[in-house]
């Protein structure tokens, strides 16, 4: 019995025909679907495997924590040298203490200079739960 092929390079696509009633129940129906299944997860499992590589080479320290017990500065350190990778800053608090903005300042290489900044909006719900993080256009 033969495996479905995993594509090299890897590939994803969210184009998937949709089986009808009258399709005949075969593998040449069925076949295309679970190798675009399988290999969507192959890319993703790929991808997931290399952010936690990623994330494995730097360090996360908070600091600067309010009356409420958030941490509102958060930097991420080089793990090899030390040096700031990336510092996130928490801010524009509304009325029941929930922050609406996160300004992620990215560092170039020696950690000191500044690469670019993202500003992330934050939307909470009504149980103060965030629902969204959309950074800025």
């Amino acid at each position: 019995m033969a495996n479905q092929p995993i594509h090299e390079p890897k590939d994803f696509s969210t184009d998937m025909r949709k089986l009808e009633i009258t399709d005949p129940a075969h593998a040449n129906v069925f076949n295309p679907l679970f190798e675009r299944l399988i290999n969507n997860d192959a890319l993703l499992r790929e991808q997931s495997a290399r952010n936690a590589e990623k994330l494995s080479n730097y360090k996360k320290t908070k600091s600067n924590k309010d009356a409420n017990g958030v941490f509102t500065i958060v930097e991420y350190r080089r793990v090899a040298d030390n040096t700031l990778y990336m510092k996130s800053t928490l801010s524009n608090p509304d009325a029941n203490g929930n922050y609406q903005t996160d300004t992620r300042a990215y560092y170039k290489a020696d950690g000191v200079i500044s690469d670019y900044t993202v500003t992330v909006t934050i939307v909470y719900d009504a149980d103060g739960d965030v629902v969204s993080e959309v950074p800025s256009a």
